[in-house]
């Protein structure tokens, strides 16, 4: 299954507005979820197209 991530504006001035090193890692774990079927993504329910969260760290 081809993923894929759709920034809105405002996440992307949510990752711009944190520290870099959390920023990092939460590019370097949305790239694992892309990459790999092994994350800890959940599909949210009744929701179409499908969204997922996905945990990362604290």
């Amino acid at each position: 299954m081809a993923r894929k991530i759709v920034w809105i504006d405002q996440a992307r001035a949510d990752v711009r507005a944190i520290d870099r090193e959390s920023a990092l890692d939460l590019l370097h774990g949305l790239a694992g979820f892309l990459t790999s079927e092994e994350s800890d993504a959940k599909r949210l329910q009744s929701i179409d197209p499908p969204e997922f969260r996905l945990r990362l760290g604290n």
